[in-house]
């Protein structure tokens, strides 16, 4: 099959509130972390806005880290309280794409890191929460491990399989495993009307143009 070179789109993530965050400028950085392969609530999609002042406008690092103080002090006196852990898994993962984003890939890492570990004790709690598992099927595909960001984001599409953004970023990471047949089946499925559509179907038709390049 010819090598064509994609570039990356961006994933998105969603958090409990569905709006997105801003991260458009991640496709360099996702070239470089999976040089070997794509993209991001989901982010590669994000999820932002309501929670913590998190997902839907990106915190500055001075807001994410001041607020990421606040959440580990409360969840010192009530470690079960889910609604700040994911507070705090989202403001870890904006830090840490903000750092990826400034060309800071050790903190970066490390903070989607922590995001990950966060996002996966709320979900030992709630393991039907779509939002966090699109958070978390992102965090663990800026990391690398796209086995366990298209592990993630199938669930989170069992748990809400109208969840657009979720549905993109499946058809991203199978297609950086240059799964391209079933990225195209995922995209196919992108709920109409939403504002994820035409994006998928322009995605489509590229990942069309590999599949018929490599058969010529």
């Amino acid at each position: 099959m010819a090598k064509n070179k994609v570039r990356k789109p961006k994933a998105a993530s969603y958090t409990t509130s569905g709006r997105k965050l801003s991260n458009n400028s991640m496709v360099v950085f996702i070239a470089i972390l999976i040089a070997a392969g794509l993209l991001g609530s989901t982010l590669v999609f994000s999820f932002s806005g309501a929670i913590g002042g998190g997902r839907g406008a990106a915190n500055t690092p001075q807001t994410s880290e001041a607020l990421i103080k606040q959440y580990q002090e409360t969840l010192k006196s009530n470690p079960g309280d889910l609604k700040t852990r994911e507070s705090l898994g989202v403001e870890y993962f904006t830090l840490g794409t903000t750092n990826l984003n400034s060309q800071k890939p050790a903190e970066g890492q490390k903070q989607l890191k922590l995001a990950i570990a966060e996002f996966e004790k709320v979900l030992e709690k709630n393991p039907n929460n779509a939002p966090v598992l699109g958070d978390l099927a992102t965090s663990y595909f800026y990391t690398g491990n796209t086995d366990k960001a298209i592990e993630n984001a199938r669930k989170a599409l069992v748990a809400d399989p109208n969840l657009a953004p979720a549905r993109m970023n499946l058809g991203i990471y199978l297609a950086s495993k240059q799964q391209y047949a079933q990225a195209i089946e995922e995209l196919k499925k992108v709920p109409a009307g939403t504002q994820e559509e035409t994006r998928a179907k322009d995605m489509i038709k590229q990942y069309q143009e590999i599949l018929g390049a490599g058969k010529k």
